[in-house]
Formats: structure tokens, C-alpha cells, sequence
């Protein structure tokens, strides 16, 4: 019995297999017939249902056979966000860039920058960042600045384009999360008894970020440096700007 069983459970297998594979077959064939027009509002309904590989899929199809078609350019960007939402963010940044290289003055290459911005913020976080998220002021600062950078040339090259506001509000908070990471590395240093160094990181935060939120803070601790290395005066001349 238990043969007998495990026979017709084997037929049904490979019957739903070979099923399967046709009806993959079949929207294959069916896809190919699709004009560009299709291919752009399916790739549109694919995103929506969060299906990003068919959406990449679609997209891919588009710019390859249809090169020249009127949907082919915003294919070129809406392949950047399906990209990002598989997580696949060097294909999302390099396709970001030729949008931007083969359209360096459309309004559209804001978006382009802005998205790069996203990529790398997200490489920032990292993949423990979705399930155990944490302050970035304790990852990849690198990451963190290449981000940052890219919201700025938003700001800078497209001021009046939508993504402009945006890119401005994401700088800033990068911004702060630089300051606090050089706070954080400062008092890494200041605990463990290393004051000349936690100094000089704060030196470095004051002179780069000077309208910080952190800017008070580091300066308290510049002061315990200071007075943990029994440079009174200097502690004096800080506290006196901290006070003005």
C-alpha cells in the first residue's frame, strides 16, 4: 500500500510539474506578443502587487525590444525602483547612472540621483538593519557620506524638482548621524583614557558640523577632556562659548 501510495503521490507530482512548466510556457509566449505599451502596464501592476522580479522582468523586455518607444524612457527609471525593491542596489545604482549619463538635463535625472541616494543608504543599514534596527550612527560612515552626497547634488542641480525637499530633509538628518558618529567615537576614546584622541575627534566634529545638534554636547565633553588632562584654561575658553 505505502508503494502503491507513494507511486500515484510521485504521478501527481510530476503531472503538476509538467502543468506548471506549461502554463510558464504559455505566458511566455503570450508575453512575447505584448507590445510596448503592455509591457510598461503590466510591469505597473507587477510592482504594485510587490512582484519586483516580473516587474524587472517586464522593464527588461521593454528597453530591449522597444528601444526607441516613447515608454522606454520611463522604463529606464521605474527599472531603478524595481531594482531597489529586490535589493539588488548595484543594478539599481548603475542603471541610475545611465539614465543620468544618457540624460544629464531631464528633470526625471533628480529622481535618478535621488534613488542612488536610497541605494546607498540602504547598503548603509545593512540586512540585519530590517529585522534589528539600530542607530546608523555605528555603521559604514563611508556609505553613510557617498549617501549623502547624492541627496545633495538633488538640492544642488534640480532645486525645483520634487524629489528636491526631500533629498534636502534626508541630507540633513545624514548630517547628524555623521556628527553623532564622531560624538560616539569620541566618547569611545574619552572612556577609555584616551583624551588627546576623543579631543581631536571632537575638534573635528565642531569644525565640520558647527550647527549640529551635537555641537553642545561636544563640547561638554571637550571641557572633561580638557580637564581630565589638567588644561584648565582651555576647558575655561569652552565653557565660555558654551555659555555665549
Amino acid at each position: 500500500m505505502q508503494t502503491s501510495s507513494s507511486l500515484i503521490a510521485a504521478v501527481i507530482g510530476a503531472t503538476l510539474l509538467v502543468s506548471g512548466c506549461s502554463t510558464t510556457n504559455e505566458a511566455k509566449k503570450a508575453e512575447e506578443n505584448w507590445d510596448a505599451a503592455r509591457l510598461y502596464d503590466e510591469s505597473h501592476k507587477a510592482l504594485k502587487r510587490g512582484d519586483a522580479a516580473g516587474a524587472v522582468r517586464h522593464l527588461e523586455t521593454l528597453q530591449v525590444r522597444f528601444p526607441l518607444a516613447d515608454y522606454a524612457k520611463q522604463a529606464q527609471l521605474d527599472i531603478i525602483l524595481a531594482y531597489y525593491q529586490r535589493e539588488e542596489y548595484d543594478y539599481a545604482i548603475t542603471s541610475a547612472d545611465q539614465f543620468i549619463q544618457l540624460n544629464p538635463q531631464s528633470p526625471h535625472a533628480a529622481y535618478a540621483w535621488y534613488m542612488k541616494g536610497r541605494c546607498e543608504l540602504a547598503r548603509a543599514k545593512g540586512l540585519l538593519e530590517k529585522y534589528f534596527p539600530r542607530d546608523l550612527s555605528t555603521t559604514d560612515q563611508r556609505l553613510i557620506n557617498t549617501a549623502r552626497s547624492y541627496f545633495d547634488q538633488v538640492s544642488k542641480r534640480y532645486p525645483d524638482s520634487p524629489w528636491a525637499e526631500a533629498s534636502a530633509q534626508e541630507s540633513t538628518r545624514l548630517l547628524e548621524e555623521l556628527a553623532q558618529h564622531e560624538l560616539f567615537v569620541a566618547q569611545f576614546y574619552y572612556d577609555r583614557g584616551a583624551y588627546v584622541g576623543a579631543s581631536n575627534r571632537i575638534k573635528a566634529l565642531l569644525a565640520t558640523f558647527p550647527e549640529s545638534e551635537y555641537r553642545t554636547d561636544a563640547m561638554q565633553l571637550l571641557i572633561n577632556c580638557y580637564e581630565k588632562q589638567g588644561l584648565n584654561k582651555q576647558a575655561e575658553v569652552i565653557k565660555s562659548q558654551l555659555t555665549s
